[in-house]
């Protein structure tokens, strides 16, 4: 009896850790496409890390905090971006420590190598960069983080064709479950991408 009662207890305190990261990447999807304000884009930002700073660290939910910080690095640019983006590649890299089958987590450490300043100003590399994009969807060929980002590396790198492959397959997924709002608008953005290829 005891025993049955302390596994219910415990499985009490762990439901409310997901629900809360559930609800964290619903807000976090809104203030990422919705939100228009840049005052209160930041501030929602800076509220979400917290919240997940409070969170046990596991591989998602360090990935999750890499994400955030790298939007809050999107959001402040310049110098002062320097440090979180610095920030946000550790958490991811302790995503994958942690699990490194985390696809999502490589996808979007692709991004900040392929996005930031190199050495010695930041932690760009586009050589990690292709090799986090091309790790992902070899193991994920569906990943629309992977997909976009890639495309858009490539774009960079004058490899027109296979920027247009990575965008066009992109187009064709199903929104996931949960993130309709996110892919919905990340498709667009894409097309928007592809249009000016």
């Amino acid at each position: 009896m005891k025993t049955w009662l302390a596994a219910l207890l415990a499985s009490a305190f762990i439901a409310p850790a997901w629900a809360d990261l559930s609800d964290l990447i619903q807000r976090y999807d809104v203030t990422s496409w919705q939100q228009s304000d840049e005052k209160a884009k930041l501030s929602e930002l800076e509220g979400q890390l917290a919240e997940l700073e409070a969170m046990t660290e596991t591989s998602e939910v360090l990935m999750w905090q890499g994400a955030v910080g790298a939007s809050i690095a999107r959001e402040k640019g310049g110098a002062g971006a320097l440090g979180l983006i610095k920030r946000a590649k550790k958490d991811l890299d302790a995503a994958l420590e942690a699990d490194e089958s985390n696809h999502m987590a490589r996808a979007i450490r692709g991004n900040i190598f392929a996005k930031a300043p190199g050495w010695p100003l930041s932690v760009g590399s586009s050589k990690k960069a292709r090799a986090d994009f091309e790790a992902a969807l070899a193991a994920q060929p569906d990943n629309i983080l992977a997909l976009q980002g890639y495309g858009e590396f490539l774009a960079e790198e004058g490899e027109t064709d296979q920027a247009r492959a990575q965008f066009e397959k992109a187009l064709t997924l199903a929104p996931r479950a949960g993130r309709e709002m996110a892919d919905k608008a990340r498709q667009d953005q894409i097309q928007g991408l592809l249009d000016a290829l």
